[in-house]
């Protein structure tokens, strides 16, 4: 236990280290000299430890960057974290009426799910905005917001865009790690003792395939973010990426950064601390 809290120590100094060090860098880059890079990363470490004092330049006037850069970081995780449930919950449920299809069916679906996790994210975004656009035009029912304008913010649309191709990735996932799990020789010794393919699947192989799908997630985690980026530009959102975009410097962008990092970091230790204090990383019957 020690030795793994001081593991995860380690690689958390590492990253924020090199986290700052990247919001530095375009200091370096301007040809101001190492000294310049520097003096640069000492100040941004020290305002880390006072961020209350971290400021912005807007217009000729510096704006201090919390508390108001505390309702952009809540925004944006609540996107991404109801984004992410909704693409984990409705890949799962789809894999297992997948698995229960007949064979032929299954690989159609299956080569349907390559073909569509290769739609670009922006297609998605702006078809769905457009969806939401013709209704409203052509019957007057409004069915969420799909811009953020003043005090009016969009979730409903937002959350939705930003899980269609998590959702296709993760389903795809699943569907692999579904069938690794009938090669073992568990699910054919269930089957032999009477028990049905339904309840197989959903006790028995979902559970295994659900630890997998955790240590696996972390690049969809990731492919999100980047999606994030696009989607909160197209949606007017003022979340964590619109910061980076409008506020750019060292500060804003090693702030935003750590600001991305460090929920996602903690949640998948503690999950993965948790798993291998409970279930291991997947077990049979």
């Amino acid at each position: 236990m020690i030795r793994n809290f001081i593991g995860i120590t380690l690689q958390f100094a590492f990253a924020v280290t090199g986290i700052v060090l990247l919001g530095c860098l375009p200091v370096l880059m301007d040809g101001n000299g190492i000294s310049a890079f520097f003096h640069k990363t000492v100040d941004i470490a020290a305002g880390l430890l006072r961020p209350w004092e971290i400021a912005y330049v807007s217009g000729d006037v510096d704006v201090k960057l919390f508390p108001e850069f505390t309702d952009a970081i809540i925004y944006s995780f609540t996107l991404m974290g109801f984004a992410f449930l909704a693409a984990l919950t409705v890949s799962i449920v789809l894999t297992v009426l997948t698995m229960l299809l007949p064979l032929a069916v299954k690989e159609r679906v299956k080569l349907f799910v390559y073909m569509t996790e290769s739609i670009p994210d922006i297609l998605v975004i702006l078809l769905l905005q457009l969806f939401v656009i013709t209704i409203y035009k052509q019957t007057g029912i409004k069915l969420t917001t799909v811009i953020s304008i003043m005090d009016s913010k969009p979730y409903v649309l937002p959350i939705i865009c930003l899980s269609v191709l998590p959702t296709i990735q993760l389903y795809r996932l699943s569907i692999y790690l579904f069938e690794e799990e009938l090669r073992k020789d568990y699910p054919l010794f269930a089957a032999s003792v009477g028990l049905k393919k339904a309840f197989i699947f959903i006790v028995h192989i979902l559970r295994n395939i659900l630890v997998s799908l955790f240590y696996q997630s972390k690049t969809t985690i990731w492919f999100m973010l980047s999606n994030l980026l696009v989607l909160e530009h197209l949606f007017n959102i003022f979340g964590i990426t619109h910061y980076v975009l409008k506020y750019m410097s060292p500060e804003v962008f090693t702030t935003a950064l750590l600001a991305l990092f460090i929920p996602i970091f903690l949640f998948y230790k503690f999950g993965e601390l948790l798993l291998e204090n409970t279930v291991g990383r997947g077990e049979g019957i």
